[in-house]
């Protein structure tokens, strides 16, 4: 009976064997750093002589770097989430010592105008602990932007905090050493710059009356000085200094990169951009910009959309990324083989096309000129061919491709989906469905529509496809980028057919907070496919596959963590859900709709080995109840990940 049982768990894990690709996530090179809205903050955390970057972001997170040696520009990349820190939304860091213990406070702004409170648990330590997410109960009214100075010299430190209306709102320290603040004014000195005012304080011209800098919605830096030394009255030096212009949302901070008695300017923008100036002699309010991007990041500011191509046929890759303001930023890989891009030009072959250029590349006529063709927010497509082969400049063929309108955010990619020779053009929508036109022959530029809904496939909210064959068995594997962050990932049902079966919701887990644009090709060439993922904030994201090992383990087999299909399924107004624990750990089940958002926990706790079954009402964490439709249930168990349909019919 025993040898029975064990044939039969064989046959059963034979069964649930498959050849899987595994993907691992690539951070050198200035990979998956997009941001939006940079807040830049420096100090040296650790006391090794070397400054320490930090970068708030629209995502609420903070990015860490640090100086590559003792007085350089140059910064490496630490962590793109120092502390897993996450505050919502338009995090502001700054650092001060509101104890004088030795150890650095951060207070950090967000979006809801309040502040949150982390102190550093040990001197020279990068580990910090919270210790209030509502600092002295502030609320700045939005979009709370922190710095400290005393400016009276009376020992007890000053915080001005800059909101989204312009305005600087000042509170002062009860006590030396206290962490108790008192409000003061809403308006330091009636000072009022429009929106988003961001401050910095440093004395620029060595006469002993601070200079304060702010950061505004225009781009441009205002510029006041204290009236007299002590005084919190400041007055208007210009509207403009030195004539900087970061163009959206300016973030300046004020520091001595090099100790060569020169001040530095390090200001971050609304796209992502982090710019470097530097005093122009010692005491001046002239500064020369040093570069208009200090930090080694692959990005483009906001809406990346990635292509991969080799457009000069010298073996290295060009990587070509469209972005929310109709460039297209080319980059080129720095040798044969290798992960690390350099910037060639922020816009190829100076295209500036519509909004939201979405690129991609092919030989339409076979004549062995590129063919480019650009997607845009409108829904229509540029066409663009190369002017010779090899080269990198482009020339207008149609503004209009085929006259194709698809409604908004085009996001278009090119296949052969029956292997007849003649191209197919799938294109992403923002309603979340795929557009489906076909070559009318060979080498022609003409496209004829075959379906506004390619095989039936709807992810509900913005759709952006690429083509590949992830196992090499003759069917196409379709990736489709949602709105939500995620990846959709399904495969051709037969060859040459237009019907494709979902097989995974979360592809290789990729999340990359909004609107993915995935792109395939072989970055190191180890023969194994890599793929670049474009998102909202403007970053591209590399995953490089993992050397084959033949057949492996999917997540389901008969010794696994098991998710069950719910019953009854239709259901109304309750259904069941069965789960098995292979051993005891922490389990977390959530209900989520069609665009990826979490509406109702299920589960979220430790589970002991065994069978276990929850039920579900049909509503969310707040106990409304749904609208019918089909839901998404996901368990996560360790490296676990697996989800099933639900379908609530009223």
């Amino acid at each position: 009976m025993k040898k029975v049982i064990l044939t039969v768990v064989f046959i059963l894990l034979l069964t649930s064997l498959s050849a899987a690709q595994h993907y691992t996530e690539i951070f050198e090179g200035g990979w998956g750093q997009g941001r939006i809205a940079v807040k830049p903050s420096i100090i040296d955390l650790d006391h090794d002589g070397r400054l320490d970057l930090f970068v708030g972001q629209e995502e609420g997170t903070i990015s860490h770097y640090e100086q590559e040696t003792e007085g350089s520009s140059q910064f490496t990349f630490v962590t793109r989430e120092f502390n897993d820190i996450d505050v919502g939304t338009y995090s502001s860091p700054c650092f001060t010592d509101l104890t004088g213990n030795g150890l650095y406070d951060l207070i950090i702004g967000k979006n809801d105008g309040h502040l949150v409170h982390y102190e550093q648990d040990a001197v020279g330590s990068t580990t910090f602990v919270l210790i209030t997410d509502d600092f002295n109960e502030i609320d700045a009214g939005g979009w709370s932007v922190p710095t400290f100075v005393d400016l009276d010299n009376d020992d007890l430190l000053d915080l001005i905090i800059g909101n989204q209306n312009g305005y600087l709102q000042h509170y002062e320290q009860n006590t030396t050493g206290s962490t108790t603040f008192q409000w003061v004014s809403d308006s330091l000195s009636g000072i009022d710059v429009g929106g988003h005012a961001t401050p910095s304080f440093t004395d620029l011209d060595d006469d002993d009356l601070l200079d304060l800098v702010i950061g505004e919605d225009s781009g441009k830096l205002s510029h006041y000085e204290q009236d007299a030394v002590g005084s919190t009255h400041f007055v208007m030096v210009t509207e403009n200094l030195s004539d900087i212009d970061v163009y959206y949302y300016s973030a300046p901070h004020l520091v001595d990169l090099d100790g060569d008695g020169l001040l530095d300017m390090i200001v971050g923008n609304f796209w992502g951009l982090v710019s470097h100036y530097e005093q122009g002699a010692t005491g001046s309010e002239d500064f020369d910009l040093i570069s208009d991007q200090m930090l080694d990041i692959i990005g483009v500011g906001s809406h990346s959309a990635p292509s991969l191509t080799d457009l000069d046929g010298d073996d290295l890759l060009d990587l070509i990324v469209g972005n929310l303001n109709g460039y297209l930023s080319h980059y080129e890989q720095d040798a044969e083989n290798s992960i690390y891009f350099t910037l060639m030009a922020d816009s190829l072959s100076g295209i500036v096309f519509g909004n939201y250029a979405t690129p991609c590349f092919t030989d339409l006529d076979g004549d062995g000129l590129a063919d480019l063709i650009i997607g845009q927010a409108n829904g229509t497509l540029a066409h663009y061919e190369q002017d010779a082969e090899g080269s990198i400049s482009f020339v207008l063929v149609s503004e209009s491709f085929n006259g194709i309108d698809i409604g908004d955010d085009s996001a278009p990619c090119f296949t052969d989906l029956d292997s007849d020779g003649l191209l197919d053009l799938v294109i992403g929508e923002e309603d979340g469905k795929l557009n489906h036109y076909e070559q009318d022959g060979e080498g022609s530029f003409n496209f004829s529509l075959i379906s506004e809904n390619l095989g039936g496939i709807d992810v509900c909210e913005w759709s952006g496809p690429c083509f590949t064959d992830l196992d090499d068995d003759g069917l196409l594997d379709l990736i489709v980028g949602i709105h939500s962050g995620y990846l959709n990932h399904y495969e051709q049902n037969a060859p040459g057919s237009s019907d494709f079966t979902r097989i995974e919701y979360y592809f290789n887990d990729v999340d990359v907070s909004v609107l993915p644009k995935p792109v395939f090709g072989d970055i190191n060439g180890d023969g194994l496919e890599d793929f670049l993922v474009g998102d909202g904030y403007g970053g591209i994201y590399y995953f490089q596959r993992d050397e084959d090992t033949g057949i492996e383990e999917m997540l389901i087999n008969p010794f696994s963590f098991r998710i069950l299909q719910n019953y009854p399924n239709p259901f109304n107004p309750v259904t069941t859900i069965q789960y098995e624990c292979p051993r005891s750990m922490n389990v977390h089940i959530s209900v989520y709709n069609m665009v990826g958002q979490r509406l109702k926990v299920l589960v979220n706790g430790f589970q002991r080995a065994g069978m276990h079954s929850v039920q579900w009402m049909g509503d969310d964490d707040q106990g409304n109840l749904l609208a019918s439709g089909i839901y998404i249930c996901r368990m996560e168990a360790g490296e676990f990940r697996h989800s099933i349909e639900l379908m609530l019919l009223k």
